[in-house]
């Protein structure tokens, strides 16, 4: 019987700690540590050391036992032995994957890590086409847990966003203001780390949101904003929820408009440094289409593991 290891970065990962898969099993690659401990895991991991397979969790026990592996890049750079040490201990028949949920923005430490695959005998994915065709990854889609279920909320706003302010301070007033004016509700939550903007009219969290957390928000909104980074092309996690949750989706990626799942009813791509006000607003108050149930199983997790091939 083939069994498939999913190593993720953390066990709040997403969705993927309580998803379930028939012959699939999802480790974070680290056990917690703490004092002491902790401050040699760190020293390991800094030095590259094969020793920091002594902190990873019950997968490396059991690693004779799968016949696919794939590994979440935020894993390696936690890790930068983390190949090695699969190599060295998995089964001689066993298919090995590195997937990329980013884009390209430290070209030599991909570089570094791309030359990683290739010694320790993993292929490297990614989920960015632009980025695929400048390095020669391999592309495969984002995913989705096509089990999850929202928790039933009444709505309390119109669209939601999730995410850092960095540099669009302006940009987001300007749509927070135009959404407000169009006599609908925004509910933008920033996440920062001690910067102050009490003058705003966004909800400040200064730490991380868990996944749980967050799809709680989502169950209350009629909308999600999904806003990318400069360059990218790859689907992010905002249109996957949109999919599978049911929920309309403002985003700022242009790739959207050629997807074979694109539908005018349930995503409007705008320009973030001059949105369409009209268009907003009408797009907001229109019906939600539901997506076939082709499309939800194309973008589902297993769909996606199956489309890993050496």
């Amino acid at each position: 019987m083939e069994r498939t290891l999913l190593l993720v970065p953390s066990g709040s990962f997403y969705y993927f700690n309580s998803m379930k898969l028939p012959n699939v099993v999802v480790f974070p690659v680290f056990r917690e540590v703490h004092g002491a401990s902790e401050m040699v895991w760190k020293a390991m991991r800094k030095l590259r050391l094969a020793a920091s397979s002594l902190f990873y969790t019950d997968w490396y026990k059991d690693l004779q036992s799968f016949s696919k592996i794939i590994v979440f890049d935020f894993t390696v750079w936690l890790d930068p032995a983390l190949l090695r040490n699969i190599n060295r201990h998995k089964n001689p028949d066993a298919k090995c994957y590195l997937y990329s949920w980013n884009i390209v923005r430290d070209k030599q430490v991909v570089l570094g890590h791309l030359t990683a695959c290739r010694k320790y005998g993993f292929s490297y994915y990614s989920y960015d086409e632009n980025d695929c065709k400048q390095y020669g990854f391999r592309f495969n889609t984002i995913m989705y847990d096509e089990n999850l279920r929202l928790p039933e909320r009444a709505l309390t706003s119109d669209i939601l966003f999730l995410g850092f302010l960095k540099d669009r301070k302006a940009k987001m007033l300007a749509l927070h203001q135009i959404i407000s004016d169009a006599g609908m509700k925004p509910e933008f939550v920033i996440v920062e780390n001690g910067n102050q903007h009490e003058d705003l009219p966004f909800t400040i969290r200064h730490s991380y949101v868990n996944y749980a957390d967050y799809l709680d928000m989502v169950s209350q909104s009629k909308a999600i904003l999904d806003i990318t980074q400069q360059g990218q092309n790859g689907f992010s996690m905002r249109v996957m929820e949109s999919i599978f949750l049911n929920k309309k989706l403002v985003s700022t990626n242009m790739a959207l408009l050629s997807a074979n799942f694109y539908d005018p009813n349930n995503i409007l791509v705008i320009d973030l440094q001059n949105p369409d006000e009209e268009e907003l607003t009408v797009f907001l108050r229109s019906e939600f289409h539901p997506y076939s149930q082709e499309t939800r199983h194309y973008y589902s997790v297993g769909s996606w593991i199956n489309r890993f091939q050496q």
